[in-house]
């Protein structure tokens, strides 16, 4: 995101600039970050109010949202984050396709969800990118001279985890356990 910065009176404001400040909300986006950037001041003892303490707050802000899209997501979207999580926790990099939709499988079967073939659950892979839950980069190398596409999440895994098991379909997964018998079952393969 662009910012626009200005100091008034030793006070640093600091407002993003996005595009929900053509209809004119940034003044409600400002006032969100200054209060939050008043209670992290606050809470490190600070008595004035500072850009590091602005940027904090826009970052926690923005990680917000972004739990928020999570927690907003269908069963579907929420398969297809499973499955990214699980392989990067799995020490995966650089995760095609075709083994988040192995992992994508299982854990349908697991939940008792239904199966989306392997284009139409990518579709959610790529909703999420757009989201900024996961980044996805798109190649020439597919398998048929097609597109290919790698994913990896742009959150943390525990905060992907945290939100997934607030989901009630997804009690009963141990992430960690599914992480390490991917590892072990690919280590096997090699």
């Amino acid at each position: 995101m662009k910012s626009s910065r200005s100091v008034v009176g030793g006070c640093v404001s600091y407002c993003p600039l996005d595009p929900r400040l053509k209809t004119g909300v940034c003044a409600r986006i400002f006032i969100k970050y200054l209060r939050k950037a008043a209670a992290i001041a606050e809470s490190e003892g600070d008595t004035r109010v500072g850009e590091e303490h602005v940027r904090a707050a826009q970052s926690e802000a923005e990680r917000e949202l972004i739990i928020e899209g999570m927690e907003q997501l269908t069963t579907q979207g929420h398969l297809a984050l499973a499955a990214v999580t699980i392989l990067e926790l799995g020490g995966s990099s650089g995760i095609r396709t075709r083994d988040v939709y192995d992992v994508y499988t299982s854990l349908s079967d697991h939940i008792g969800a239904d199966r989306l073939a392997q284009r139409r659950m990518r579709d959610h892979l790529i909703e999420l990118d757009m989201l900024s839950i996961i980044r996805a980069r798109k190649s020439a190398s597919g398998s048929v001279g097609g597109e290919a596409y790698t994913f990896e999440l742009r959150v943390e895994p525990s905060t992907a985890i945290e939100v997934l098991e607030a989901v009630s379909r997804f009690e009963s997964v141990e992430f960690n356990e599914l992480a390490k018998s991917w590892l072990n079952e690919q280590q096997t393969l090699n």
